[in-house]
């Protein structure tokens, strides 16, 4: 019974979006993406793009991939002291070590 509060906000919030730079990103469905990430979720989740000046693109979140408009600016943070070096559309290879 305690979870029907929390089924009825999922139903009745709808999917969400938001835009971030000029970029629009709207979620595919309405399960959180905390729980769509962890373990008893689906184990991804699914956005729409949506560019000012580009045509639309479906991206996938998961715990491997994750984008920073999208999970926050809490993964840049190990680059904070690289941030002089790297430039837009550089790569960089995380190892997590």
């Amino acid at each position: 019974m305690k979870r029907l509060p929390t089924l009825l906000r999922l139903l009745l919030r709808g999917r969400r979006s938001f835009v971030v730079e000029g970029v629009r990103y709207r979620e595919r469905t309405i399960e959180p993406l905390r729980r769509a990430l962890a373990g008893r979720g689906l184990g991804s989740k699914d956005f729409d793009c949506l560019f000012p000046d580009a045509a639309p693109l479906r991206i996938r979140c998961t715990p491997r991939r994750q984008y920073a408009d999208i999970i926050g600016p809490q993964l840049l943070a190990p680059y904070t002291l690289a941030d002089p070096i790297i430039r837009p559309g550089m790569r960089v290879l995380d190892i997590r070590c």
